[in-house]
């Protein structure tokens, strides 16, 4: 099972002991249809309740679903052990072939720190000029269909 909240410019998805891709797709359109949803938040994945050992094909699935959201390209995965830490690795590779910057956390403040360092550099006037900050390492929706009137936004398909 999988449940969002937001804090403030972050969707943080909260994952539990097992969950689906279908499950994972189902919160993420019901968090883009939450009225506090905006184009653009980012993404926080926290994965440390996770007892998934995920195959590379569903992670190429979810990363697909991510890819049609409309959210930020930069996501944060918290995750607290090896196994967790090497399938997110495996996530930020293939999430570069479709435009997604994947870091690895163990804390969450610190995964919100790095989502959010990007507009605090993004809104200075040398913006265009200054690297992103790097990320701390771990140790160790494109379619907006309209129904009835209301959007409805949809991940994946």
């Amino acid at each position: 099972m999988v449940s969002y909240h937001f804090d403030d410019d972050v969707l943080v998805l909260k994952s539990g002991a097992r969950f689906s891709t279908m499950g994972l797709a189902a919160v993420l359109e019901a968090a883009l249809n939450d009225s506090r949803f905006s184009n653009g938040m980012f993404l926080l994945f926290d994965n440390r309740d996770s007892e998934e050992s995920a195959s590379t094909e569903e992670i190429r699935r979810r990363l697909r679903i991510l890819d049609e959201c409309p959210v930020s390209r930069r996501c944060a995965i918290v995750v607290s052990d090896g196994l967790h830490y090497g399938l997110g690795r495996i996530a930020a590779s293939y999430g570069l072939d479709l435009g997604l910057e994947i870091e690895l956390f163990e804390d969450v403040t610190e995964a919100k720190d790095w989502l959010r360092a990007l507009r605090r550099v993004s809104s200075t006037p040398q913006a265009a000029t200054t690297p992103t900050t790097p990320a701390p390492k771990v140790s160790g929706i494109r379619d907006l269909s309209v129904k009835g009137g209301t959007k409805t936004r949809r991940c994946g398909s």
